[in-house]
């Protein structure tokens, strides 16, 4: 359009400004700066274009700080270049000082078009923050001069500033009806439209801009902002990577890159955009708002409380007590009860009573003692309880590392007394990749957890507690996360037994998370393999009387299973999820099924809460040691715990 124009770029570049073609005037302007850079008034009327046009960059503040010395008021163009950056998150708040200073300038300003028309009064009340005032003055302006397209801007952007977003939206229309393909138009309403939470419309607009203004780093970078807000990870890195590459290595650019992977769940990836964003503008609170979720859902607590102490501290422009909020859901003190019940088709029965705290003395260290009470039973055999105590400590020192232990001590009828502990250590070198190493020594009644990997790891019976069995382990494991929704799991473990046997499983696990929102859908597939050298001890404590082996001992199993896990939230104050797993045993053919059900139910508050979990396994044939098929098998495990939160 500028070859319409006569005359030198500035003088184009004013024409551009007056038919709000914005992108030209721009152009035009740079070309006139670059020209005639001495030349007086050129430079300082484009910063200032830039300033109110919305075009908040660093070639923004460049422009004040070059031409504000010499300008007509000095103060006043480094006062929009101390705005501008810190919109760019490169200064942190105004001073008392500052504060005063702006509003002394805007009651000047408001002075100054006392005796002005409707438009100029309008205009110094919105910039004033007095935007009902400015907005019915601004309107009767429009009406008086309709053709005005700068001043109907005006007006459009104070409706929007003043929450009337829907007559902004007309307003913009208004102006759009005029100029179709306004780039800056587009932009500007794609904003208004997303406020409003139409984001598909907003993400047409931006589409239409982009086309208008092709690799253009303002539009680009909110079509990437409403991307992420639809949780579309593949669409906001693509805008992103349309930005020129002079742009790539900006804070903007990396905060964008942060929301991508946030959205998704990806906290660790997202964690490191975003420090990589406050790098480049220590002040972004955006990104540190941000940042400060993915160090709570990643288990630094005491990165997480360090950071939102720190903003606590600074005048802030967004809410920040989801974030307190969630820090104290994550690192409250707290205390529960449980009860859980196994049995399974070998007529063996446990049942557990259990008490346990949790609490933080530094926001690094979680300490959980724990005691409990077990009842083992199987018929044909005498009863042995147990009463066991525990405690645990987790520790978080840096991002990068985790480390835990725990030393506990046990106490059975049948007079055996046994301690036990262990220690472990997780590390976190990148954002994809985590690794494992342990050693515990344990009762080998409490080897695994029921269904800890379905039910075929090792299932023990009353045996392994007769016969006083322990086991002293070690493991391996990694976590790489090599796309987003993507994770594959490996851990090997060996261990050898007191009854002088050796025990060995690997487990391989690809899961991909088809949405991380509510609900979120997870499907996996597992392939496991255990091996043991010997056959598991017979428990016989008459001679001559009943017997059975102390845990399920083929000489080697090799299993495929698949799953698929829904979880979510139909209402704010309950829980509920579900895993459903289809197991092959890759020796004799057999199949195994198991559905697992959780619900968890806030009582009067988030403060106390009630979980109940259910767990089913059957299969038609298990696997003898000589790889011949054994008979079915089935098993039932049931779960209550209330927890309070201080």
């Amino acid at each position: 359009m500028g070859e319409l124009w006569a005359g030198s770029d500035f003088e184009n570049g004013l024409e551009a400004e007056k038919s709000l073609q914005l992108y030209e005037a721009r152009d035009h302007f740079r070309a006139a700066v670059k020209e005639s850079p001495d030349t007086p008034g050129v430079a300082e009327h484009m910063a200032w274009f830039l300033y109110l046009n919305g075009f908040h960059d660093e070639e923004c503040v460049a422009l004040f700080r070059l031409v504000g010395p010499k300008g007509q008021d000095p103060a006043v163009m480094e006062m929009a270049a101390k705005q501008v950056e810190r919109e760019l998150g490169l200064r942190g708040a105004m001073s008392e000082a500052e504060k005063a200073e702006q509003k002394s300038f805007q009651e000047a300003q408001l002075q100054k078009a006392v005796m002005g028309s409707d438009a100029e009064r309008g205009g110094a009340l919105v910039d004033a923050g007095k935007l009902a005032e400015g907005i019915q003055l601004l309107e009767s302006a429009v009406k008086s001069d309709p053709e005005n397209l700068p001043l109907q801007l005006k007006l459009a952007r104070a409706l929007y500033w003043s929450g009337k977003k829907a007559e902004a939206d007309h307003a913009y229309a208004r102006l759009l009806r005029k100029q179709p393909n306004n780039p800056a138009l587009l932009y500007e309403r794609a904003g208004v439209v997303a406020s409003e939470d139409q984001l598909d419309r907003a993400r047409s607009l931006l589409a239409a801009a982009e086309k208008a203004r092709p690799g253009d780093t303002r539009i680009l970078l909110e079509r990437a902002r409403i991307e992420s807000l639809g949780y579309d990870r593949e669409a906001t890195l693509a805008a992103l990577d349309r930005i020129p590459a002079k742009d790539q290595d900006s804070a903007q650019v990396w905060l964008g890159r942060g929301r991508a992977d946030h959205g998704l769940g990806q906290f660790a990836a997202a964690a490191e955009s975003y420090q990589k964003a406050l790098e480049k503008a220590p002040h972004l609170e955006e990104a540190a708002n941000r940042l400060s979720e993915c160090h709570l859902r990643r288990g630094d607590f005491g990165a997480a409380d360090e950071m939102i102490s720190d903003w606590q501290n600074r005048e802030r422009g967004l809410d920040w007590t989801i974030r307190q909020d969630l820090y104290a859901e994550l690192t409250d003190p707290r205390m529960g009860a449980s009860f859980a019940s196994y049995s399974n088709s070998v007529q063996y029965l446990e049942l557990d009573f259990g008490l346990y705290g949790n609490f933080r003395p530094i926001p690094e260290v979680e300490i959980r003692p724990s005691v409990v009470n077990s009842l083992f039973q199987q018929i044909g055999f005498s009863n042995i309880d147990r009463q066991g105590g525990l405690v645990e400590v987790n520790a978080r020192p840096d991002d990068w590392v985790a480390v835990s232990g725990n030393v506990g001590l046990n106490g059975y009828t049948n007079d055996w007394l046994s301690t036990v502990g262990g220690v472990s250590a997780e590390f976190f070198p990148v954002h994809w990749l985590d690794l494992g190493v342990g050693v515990n020594y344990f009762d080998l009644i409490d080897f695994q957890p029921p269904f800890g990997v379905g039910i075929y790891d090792l299932v023990t019976t009353i045996g392994g507690v007769g016969n006083r069995v322990t086991s002293t382990q070690g493991n391996l494991q990694a976590r790489l996360r090599p796309y987003a929704g993507w994770e594959l799991f490996a851990r090997t473990r060996l261990a050898s037994f007191s009854d002088a046997n050796t025990f060995q499983d690997n487990l391989v696990q690809a899961a991909y998370t088809f949405r991380n929102q509510q609900p979120r859908v997870t499907a996996s597939y597992n392939y496991y393999y255990m091996s043991l050298l010997n056959p598991a001890r017979n428990y016989q404590p008459i001679a001559g009387g009943i017997t059975t082996p102390s845990y399920y001992d083929p000489d080697a199993l090799n299993i495929n299973s698949w799953k698929v896990e829904v979880v979510g939230k139909p209402a704010d104050w309950v829980e509920m999820g579900g895993e459903g797993y289809l197991y092959n045993i890759m020796e004799n053919g057999g199949f195994g099924q198991s559905v697992f059900i959780f619900t968890k139910f806030e009582l009067d508050g988030p403060e106390n809460t009630l979980r109940l979990d259910g767990r089913y396994f059957t299969q038609n044939r298990g696997l003898t040691r000589n790889d011949t098929p054994g008979g079915s098998f089935n098993a039932l495990n049931f779960l209550l715990t209330y927890e309070h939160r201080f």
